[in-house]
């Protein structure tokens, strides 16, 4: 078996998503998702601003791995692509895309979140642009695992992780087959197939990748619409499946699945469903549907013709 090992890219960019009403963390919970698995002994690249660079290499230091890592310092990332930035930010405040959406998300409908997103495949290619990566190159979100969420136990990362997935194209992990729904039923609903993260990319891909998500991205906006980074990723997937292999995962479990096995993981509680939560669980679906169409009568009768 050819093991390969891996060079990390990770990035974290304030966006205010302590303010968030719903999903909201603050920096601070952000780096300790980070210390969780920083034990992991690959080359480390990290994009971030200069407050959290510090932090970043201190918590690398602890753990003997500061020569293992890069950061690189950004304070302006909104400055890396102004452009479609602000066509983000304008269809951010379209009442019609956001009424358009099922339910009002805060982070898919942010401009900056979903800009942040679109980012992950730039830091990549910026990466091996200026040569701090080489080889085969996984993205890992700087809150992976969110502190425990699905692995137990932070001393199980202090090992190099390997992997016999193929350096010939970039893999992507999905969570439920894509049957071609069309794209707007997708962004209209949320509907969730590739995961963000991981993604493993060749280096000699890495520009493509870049290239292919910024080009979904400008396609979204062409059409009035923002979204994250997993539509960005079935768009690209859609469009180049000669480059792009997908394996059917869940979240967070790809590192288990593709090198580190050893890792244990949170066992599933298997609740039992009682009438109550049946009934709990329809009246929140009507609730959903009950919204949605008032949302959907705005748009229909906002205009007179």
């Amino acid at each position: 078996m050819n093991l390969k090992e891996l060079t990390i890219i990770t990035a974290f960019f304030d966006i205010g998503r302590e303010n968030f009403k719903e999903f909201s963390r603050s920096n601070d919970q952000y780096l300790e998702y980070f210390k969780f698995w920083a034990r992991i002994q690959n080359n480390l690249v990290v994009y971030t601003n200069k407050i959290m660079a510090k932090k970043v290499e201190e918590v690398r230091r602890e753990y003997g791995l500061l020569d293992k890592t890069k950061v690189v310092v950004i304070d302006d990332y909104l400055n890396i692509e102004p452009e479609i930035y602000k066509s983000m930010e304008k269809i951010s405040k379209n009442e019609t895309f956001l009424l358009y959406r099922y339910i009002d998300n805060p982070a898919d409908n942010n401009a900056k979140y979903d800009y942040v997103m679109l980012l992950k495949s730039w830091c990549i290619k910026d990466a091996v642009e200026k040569g701090y990566a080489k080889g085969l190159l996984a993205w890992l979100d700087f809150g992976f695992n969110h502190g425990g969420k699905v692995y137990t136990n932070p001393e199980e990362f202090d090992f190099l992780w390997r992997t016999n997935l193929s350096d010939d194209k970039i893999t992507l992990f999905y969570i439920e087959k894509d049957i071609g729904k069309p794209l707007f039923q997708i962004i209209q609903a949320y509907d969730t197939y590739i995961m963000g993260a991981p993604c493993i990319v060749p280096e000699h891909l890495a520009f493509q990748f870049w290239e292919d998500n910024k080009k979904a991205m400008e396609e979204l906006i062409d059409f009035g619409f923002i979204d994250d980074d997993q539509t960005l990723l079935l768009m690209s997937y859609r469009k180049h499946k000669d480059r792009y292999q997908i394996f059917k995962s869940d979240w967070f479990m790809p590192l288990k699945e593709y090198g580190g096995n050893h890792l244990t993981v949170k066992k599933k509680e298997l609740k039992k469903i009682t009438f109550k939560d049946r009934i709990l669980t329809k009246l929140a679906i009507r609730k959903r549907n009950y919204n949605c169409l008032k949302r959907l009568k705005k748009i229909f009768f906002k205009d007179v013709y």
